[in-house]
């Protein structure tokens, strides 16, 4: 089975879970949607192609930042009291905001390996080339968090005949809920028994015709399986990472 393998770098990143607000927290490693959102960006694509995705690695620690927030509605009518802001129409009809301060979580110095195998295998080269050249820079998490690109490549992977542990925190799904083999269900055994932390992980998206929005459709469970776990019957690459796609 080919993939391709990137691996990448950022130092200061926010992969933002969609349910925080008051504070803007952040999922230990990029999520499904997030990475594939990034390469279609680095490939042009204007639609959904589908694609599975291996997301692991590491990160030095975390820290809080401090940033300005404004909180309004368009039905709010300016009140004194309670705003400290407002913005005009042209009937001169105010509307209040409010500004305050928020917290973001930042993650520190994180190193990232990410494999992909996309639907339609003659879309390899497409992505390859695209990540190699990307035509604009890319960023994964919030718009300023750029990517650096250490190295792009096309790899063979295999079923390791032994034991192998992981070399990086990395994402497994609790359940394959697509062309389920007796090799998944063993692996799906393996994951529960180790220690981790489950998130709702959102991957496949489609654009609302009506809002012109972007929604998703049901989370994958994975967990945050962390380094030096041992597994049986895994996929690996040449450097005995391993691939999980989902």
């Amino acid at each position: 089975m080919q993939v391709i393998k990137l691996v990448c770098k950022q130092t200061l990143v926010n992969y933002r879970k969609m349910a925080s607000f008051k504070i803007k927290e952040s999922y230990p490693l990029p999520p499904y949607s997030t990475v594939i959102g990034m390469i279609h960006k680095a490939c042009n694509f204007t639609e959904y192609h589908p694609m599975k995705v291996s997301i692991q690695g590491t990160r030095e620690g975390q820290v809080s930042d401090l940033y300005t927030k404004y909180t309004f509605s368009v039905d709010k009518k300016y009140e004194s009291d309670r705003h400290n802001l407002w913005v005009e129409d042209k009937n001169h009809k105010k509307y209040g905001i409010t500004r305050g301060i928020g917290y973001t979580e930042l993650l520190t110095e994180v190193d990232l390996i990410i494999h992909i195998k996309p639907e339609n295998e003659e879309e390899l080269m497409t992505i390859y080339e695209g990540l190699k050249n990307p035509s604009t820079y890319l960023s994964l998490g919030r718009h300023e968090d750029l990517l650096d690109i250490v190295k792009v490549e096309i790899q063979e992977c295999i079923e390791a005949e032994e034991i192998v542990h992981t070399t990086h925190d990395i994402y497994m799904p609790v359940e394959f809920t697509e062309n389920l083999s007796e090799n998944n269900i063993e692996i799906v055994k393996q994951i529960k028994k180790h220690k981790g932390t489950i998130y709702h992980l959102p991957k496949e998206f489609y654009i609302d015709e009506k809002t012109g929005m972007r929604k998703f459709k049901k989370p994958i469970l994975s967990k945050l399986v962390p380094i030096n776990e041992g597994f049986r019957n895994m996929i690996i690459d040449k450097d005995k990472d391993f691939v999980v796609l989902v």
